[in-house]
């Protein structure tokens, strides 16, 4: 007779393994989560410091999101996507609760988040819709908690209950473009088209201070340490005022516009136009040039110059460069973007023999990155920049891994030998090109095609593709003209693939003749993947969905069983699983195929999908890792096992 505890011990075991089986099958189907990699940095369109907590910092990128630091920017973190997508031009902290802002979204008036930048409410009642449309400023009085004032384009309003409600506080200045606001213990100011606006009385009334002829004043700041002066920005003047705003004169001129006004803790004056950056230690008597500032460059963007409480030097500055911090008033600036993944990436690209090395064309530049390292590095020496100011929109890796890159900066071409370390701009024999297509020959890399369209109606060439086998010393102009994009297919290196508008064309002699390919595609292809395994199958990502062919371009068929309908923005295959491709779709997730694109599955845990571009790549050496660019979260990385 068997022992009856063996019996017990059987079914127990059984037990285990039904009630088990079900977790463990969860857990073996579980799709795999997206995790930001970096790189860090972003343009920042707004910058806030809580006032009862200088080290509460917050800022908004233009795509990216609500982000927070309680260091003082030396570390961020996202707080928070609801103002993704939106154009926010102005950001305050409640003065008695950090959790608390209040922000200007261009097509939403004033919002307000009660949980540090988590959630966002509308905060218009009040508002007349010409008003909340045209809010040009926002500011949270540091005196009175809850009470905030926002300057249209007519007038001021004014909230007292933390932007519940609002009414005018117009008396003089109805009608009047008003664009910004400085606070003293005893008054408000507020720099509006015709001068300076004074109120002794919460904006029930206004004295007006008129410069010169009535110019306009567009920035106004108080002195934190003499609290009765005053400086305002008018066009390229500075205006002082040395009795609290009762009168006012000329303290200094500049050559160009004022663009940034700032006051920090010590009393400095700091004066920013396009190109330089001022700054005065005696109440703007005279002024002095600063070192060049990391975000003062030629392409002049303005930006928010915030004088940090916490002592005398001490600024912080959102600009379209990034956040930067100077400590010494000026003379030199570190970064602020630790954790801040705001950036927009326009193109990427993976080593061909290390999965981990990443090329992204940001807002910035080309930078160099290892998936998960914080460290990621400029590749933009031998371009004749101080500093890089175009993206790269177009990559195109030497898939051999000889370190080979090209690169385009939308017109024109440049070509590195090292990993991007240094660079060479390529002449190309139309000066007026608008490069859209780059690809390289895989078994030589210094085989390439480029093409595009030309930029310039008055252009006496004709855009063309053009072929270079010396690495783009020297160029061929091909029979084929505008192109929105080339392929070169990586088992059979002559064939190669162009796309122009709606059609698609084919050569097999490396472009010097070409052949109609697209028969049975509705519309134009946005992207073209070759099977490297099959030359014959190809898969075309198009605005009305995924199509395949398996005859080299000769017929296609639909293949989006189980995508959302619509556009595919990219296709990708995998270099050594059979039947694996990936689809990318803006603004909705990546999708993956295991039977050659007859049916499909999503693929986007962990991605922030509403800023996901659609651009999507593998990595070669190891196919089980993917990035996926944004739109303003920077890159994410997936590993599929």
């Amino acid at each position: 007779m068997r022992d009856p505890r063996q019996l017990i011990v059987a079914v127990t075991a059984i037990l285990f393994l039904f009630l088990a089986a079900p977790r463990l099958a969860a857990q073996q189907q579980a799709e795999p989560v997206w995790i930001s990699i970096g790189p860090d940095g972003g343009a920042p369109a707004a910058l806030a410091q809580a006032p009862g907590a200088p080290q509460v910092l917050y800022t908004v990128t233009a795509e990216g999101g609500t982000w927070r630091s309680e260091s003082g920017g030396r570390q961020w973190a996202l707080a928070g996507r609801g103002l993704t997508g939106d154009l926010v031009t102005a950001l305050a902290v409640d003065p008695a609760d950090a959790e608390v802002l209040y922000a200007v979204a261009r097509s939403n008036g004033v919002l307000k988040s009660a949980d540090g930048g988590g959630s966002w409410t509308a905060g218009n009642q009040g508002l007349p819709a010409a008003a909340m449309l045209s809010v040009l400023a926002l500011a949270a009085d540091p005196y009175h908690p809850g009470r905030l004032y926002a300057g249209t384009g007519d007038g001021v309003y004014e909230s007292l209950d933390g932007a519940a409600t609002w009414m005018p506080a117009n008396a003089g200045l109805a009608g009047h473009q008003v664009h910004g606001f400085a606070f003293t213990p005893a008054a408000l100011f507020a720099a509006f088209e015709h001068g300076v606006a004074k109120s002794v009385n919460g904006g029930v009334s206004w004295r007006l201070s008129r410069f010169g002829l009535g110019e306009a004043a567009q920035a106004v700041v108080a002195d934190p340490s003499r609290r009765a002066v005053l400086y305002a920005a008018s066009g390229n003047q500075l205006w002082k005022s040395a009795d609290g705003g009762g009168t006012w004169s000329r303290a200094s001129s500049f050559a160009d516009f004022i663009s940034l006004l700032a006051t920090d803790a010590g009393g400095a004056v700091y004066v920013g136009t396009p190109l330089v950056l001022y700054r005065s230690t005696d109440e703007a008597a005279s002024f002095r040039t600063l070192p060049p500032a990391p975000f003062v460059s030629p392409a002049g963007n303005p930006g928010t110059l915030l004088a940090a409480r916490s002592a005398p030097g001490a600024l912080l500055a959102a600009t379209s460069g990034g956040l930067f911090r100077t400590l010494n008033g000026g003379i030199s600036w570190q970064p602020l973007d630790r954790g801040l993944r705001g950036l927009a990436v326009f193109s990427l690209a993976v080593d061909p023999l290390d999965a981990s090395a990443v090329y992204a064309g940001v807002t910035t530049g080309l930078l160099v990155g290892r998936h998960r390292d914080a460290a990621w590095s400029p590749r933009f020496a031998g371009l004749g920049l101080i500093q890089p100011v175009e993206a790269p929109f177009l990559l195109a890796v030497d898939p051999a891994g000889s370190g080979t890159i090209y690169r385009s900066l939308l017109i024109g071409l440049s070509r590195s030998f090292n990993g991007g370390r240094r660079w060479h701009d390529l002449g190309l024999p139309d000066s007026c090109l608008i490069v859209s297509a780059l690809a390289v020959d895989p078994s030589a890399p210094r085989t390439v095609y480029t093409g595009g369209d030309n930029g310039d109606a008055f252009c006496q060439v004709p855009a063309h593709v053009y072929k270079s086998t010396d690495g783009g010393n020297t160029w061929t102009t091909l029979s084929i003209g505008v192109v929105d994009s080339l392929y070169v297919d990586p088992s059979v290196p002559a064939t190669v693939y162009a796309v122009l508008g709606e059609a698609l064309m084919k050569s097999t002699d490396g472009g010097m003749t070409w052949a109609s390919a697209g028969t049975g595609l509705a519309q134009g292809i946005s992207f073209l993947a070759i099977d490297p395994r099959s030359s014959s199958t190809l898969y075309a990502a198009t605005p009305t969905g995924m199509f395949k062919s398996t005859d080299g371009g000769g017929s296609w068929l639909p293949a989006g069983a189980g995508l959302p309908p619509g556009a595919v923005s990219t296709v990708v295959v995998s270099p050594r699983e059979p039947g694996t491709v990936y689809a990318g779709i803006r603004g909705v997730g990546v999708f993956r195929s295991t039977d050659g694109a007859a049916s499909w599955s999503a693929l986007s845990a962990g991605l922030p999908r509403r800023v996901f571009t659609g651009l999507v790549v593998i990595a070669p050496s190891d196919p089980s890792i993917l990035y996926a660019a944004t739109a303003g979260n920077s890159i994410y990385e997936l590993q599929l096992q």
